[in-house]
């Protein structure tokens, strides 16, 4: 298939020969077996097929979410294996985008560090408690800090915040061009 330099000039995304092989030898899958497409700009683009077709691995790798195994994938002139992850998270979103995308994941991230480290604490806790409970035949008092538990929480949090604001900061502050200049 040719393409016209008007047409690659015009395409939002294309893909030449793209291919995804998930595994190898005798247990290899292949999910996209040589796909060409081009993605035009200011147009919708519907992909249809059945069930385990590569519908969803082709929109993976298109979006850089996901490697081919060989071909490439282009968004716009930029060719997706060469953009550094610093373009890649910054193609396309505005500065204010970026800044909640950063703070978002750095609170996630806290989230799920209080999460787990309360629910071992709790975890390890009532372990501890039954040993004591067992050990004074029901003769202790206990005490659960809870204010204790909401200020470590409240700390996480703040220095997630604290840890994702300079960078958020930074990579809003660095235009798309500069960085995939730097790729």
């Amino acid at each position: 298939m040719t393409t016209s330099p008007l047409v690659i000039a015009q395409a939002a995304v294309a893909a030449a020969d793209l291919v995804k092989v998930y595994g190898s030898g005798n247990t290899a899958v292949y999910a996209l077996g040589g796909v060409t497409a081009t993605f035009t700009t200011a147009r919708f683009t519907a992909i249809m097929g059945p069930s385990g077709s590569g519908k969803s691995t082709l929109m993976h790798c298109l979006a850089g979410l996901d490697t081919p195994t060989s071909g490439s994938v282009r968004i716009g002139t930029a060719e997706l294996s060469e953009l550094s992850d610093r373009a890649m998270r910054a193609l396309g979103l505005t500065r204010g985008q970026l800044r909640r995308m950063l703070l978002t994941e750095a609170l996630l991230m806290a989230a799920l560090a209080i999460v787990l480290g309360v629910g071992l604490g709790v975890t390890f806790g009532v372990v501890m408690v039954h040993a004591f409970v067992q050990s004074t035949d029901g003769q202790g008092l206990l005490s659960i800090p809870y204010s204790h538990i909401a200020l470590y929480a409240a700390i996480a949090v703040c220095a997630a915040l604290a840890a994702a604001a300079l960078p958020a900061r930074r990579a809003a502050r660095t235009s798309v061009v500069s960085a995939m200049a730097q790729a």
